[in-house]
Formats: C-alpha cells, structure tokens, sequence
C-alpha cells in the first residue's frame, strides 16, 4: 500500500508557526494545487496570503497577497477568514496609497532639491557677473580718476602759467605807468 499523500496543509502550519514563510508558502500552493475545492481552502487562500505579506519573508509579495485575499473574499463570502481578509485588504490598500503618496513626496523633494541646485547655480553664475561688473567699475573709476588727476595737473600748470603771465604784465605796467607826485 503506498504512503497517504502529505498534508500539505498541515506542513503549512508548522513551516508558518516556525516562521519558515517560503516553505509554508510552498507547501499552501501545493494543498491549493491538489484540492482546488477542497476543504480548507479558504484557510490555505489566507494563509498563504500571510505568507507573502509578512514583513520578514524572504517571499513578500504584497501584490500577489492582495490577489489572494480577494480571492477568498470573492469566493468564500461566509468564510471566517473573510473579516480579517477585509481587514487586512484595507491595510494593504491603506499602505500602498500611503507608498504611493511618499513616492510622489519624494519626487517632489527631489523636484524641489534640483530646483534649489539650478537656483544655487544661477546665484553662483549671477554673483560672478556681479563680481567682473565691480571689477570692470573699478578698472573704470581708476581710469576716470587718472584722467581727472591729469586734468588737474594741466589746468594747476596752466594757473601756474597765466598767474606768472598776469605777474609779468602787472611788473610791465607798472613800469610804463608814470609816477603821480604826491600832492
């Protein structure tokens, strides 16, 4: 007589009280695979959906955990496992709305730093023009301010000049001038 078949409902239990969830998850599939509507397959459907959603197994997959959750819902309405299915149906919703609210967060920071980085950059570009327009301002006012140093030397020796020339013309005017007796 040839061995009974393993339970592999029963080998799922204890490879999921262990917290083994691949082999638990292996061994679900196959008492799903060999009783499509057999006893229990409620149980294994949620189990299984256990098995991919916990946190630790090296087998999580959260997507396929909700497929499977909807699965017993749909199908086995008068289940025991269908409030917790619900239950766990929301969470999983819950999370993957609150995921998909950080990705969106996250690719606004990185939006928002990448702005902050061009801004920065154009600051950086700006502050360097500012930076050759005091440069060439100064190169500028060293200029003019040479140029007025010049004019001011020309137009001192120029006073110089006509101040000697006005010295010169008074002395010859005074020399042509006849002297007024006194009366």
């Amino acid at each position: 007589m040839a061995p009974p078949p393993p339970n592999y409902l029963a080998l799922g239990e204890q490879y999921f009280e262990a917290g083994d969830y691949a082999q638990a998850a292996d061994a679900y599939n196959a008492y799903l695979r060999a009783n499509p509507l057999g006893p229990n397959v409620d149980q294994a459907l949620f189990r299984l959906a256990l098995s991919y959603a916990v946190p630790e197994s090296p087998v999580r997959d959260l997507p396929r955990s909700s497929e499977l959750l909807s699965q017993l819902v749909s199908q086995y309405p008068h289940s025991l496992f269908k409030s917790p299915a619900e239950f766990l149906l929301r969470q999983q919703t819950e999370l993957a709305r609150q995921q998909s609210e950080l990705l969106r967060q996250q690719s606004e920071l990185a939006l928002q730093q990448s702005e902050v980085e061009n801004l920065r950059a154009e600051l950086g570009r700006r502050e360097s023009q500012i930076q050759g327009l005091h440069q060439e301002i100064e190169k500028i006012r060293q200029v003019d301010l040479q140029r007025l140093r010049a004019d001011v030397g020309r137009r001192e020796e120029r006073i110089r000049q006509l101040t000697e020339e006005l010295e010169k013309l008074k002395q010859i005017d005074l020399q042509r001038r006849p002297s007024v007796p006194p009366r």
